[in-house]
């Protein structure tokens, strides 16, 4: 809900006009994947039950990187691009290791550090065993999907230039009607209203305003360099 509001301002600050039908038409594996995306993103907050922050930041980190590696084979094959050399510079290429080998390592150091932590170590295996193979894998093959639909629709140079804001609008009001199936899910399931708008999710909503703020800029990057995007941020879980 926090993206649909995104929207309606964006909507309304915007000069350009603006055809729903025309851009989900037109640009329909953003349309698709955006509805796909909605669910993938329950997923992978699903898999926080089972992954702690400190398990599941370097798989999406890993996941970025492979999501470039498909991203460029998908240039290649559809003629966007005749050479891997046009879209990855010497010095772009060394960035993208250096982070890549950064993640790998910060994954191997956490993963020796939750082993040295015994404690319940078999109940939390009972739990979680399962979960954190499952929600990381259908995260990383999901989201090297959307790094091609996103960079294939916006990037301005080797993809098919899609307005950003017609993304960002898009998947804003496919969010929307996917939040309202969850809260018309919660009223059937709980026999009352749930309210969003507490004191207990106050965290929850500046989460939810951060992260989605974060997916315009995120759009505009991808449209002026979709190579490489996704290898600085999956960055982030260097930051703490």
């Amino acid at each position: 809900m926090v993206f649909f509001v995104i929207v309606l301002v964006y909507l309304i600050i915007r000069e350009e006009p603006f055809s729903i039908w025309e851009s989900a038409v037109r640009y329909w594996p953003m349309t698709l994947f955006g509805l796909v995306y909605a669910v993938v993103n329950t997923i992978s907050h699903k898999g926080y039950v089972y992954n702690e922050a400190t398990v599941q930041s370097p798989v999406e980190g890993i996941s970025g990187g492979t999501s470039t590696v498909l991203l460029i084979i998908a240039y290649l094959v559809l003629g966007r691009v005749d050479s891997v050399s046009r879209l990855l510079s010497p010095l772009r290429t060394a960035g993208i290791l250096v982070i890549m080998i950064s993640i790998i390592l910060l994954a191997i150091v956490r993963n020796r550090e939750n082993r040295e932590n015994t404690q319940d170590q078999k109940a939390k295996c009972l739990r979680r065993g399962l979960g954190t193979l499952i929600f990381p894998v259908i995260f990383v093959v999901i989201d090297g999907l959307e790094t091609i639909v996103t960079g294939i629709c916006l990037d301005m140079t080797y993809g098919y230039a899609m307005p950003e804001g017609d993304g960002i609008i898009i998947v804003g009001m496919e969010y929307a009607i996917f939040a309202l199936g969850c809260w018309i899910y919660l009223y059937w399931k709980e026999g009352k209203v749930y309210n969003p708008f507490t004191r207990r999710s106050a965290p929850r909503l500046l989460g939810a305003l951060t992260d989605n703020v974060g997916m315009v800029f995120y759009s505009y990057v991808m449209a002026m360099n979709s190579v490489s995007t996704d290898p600085i941020l999956a960055a982030y879980p260097c930051l703490p």
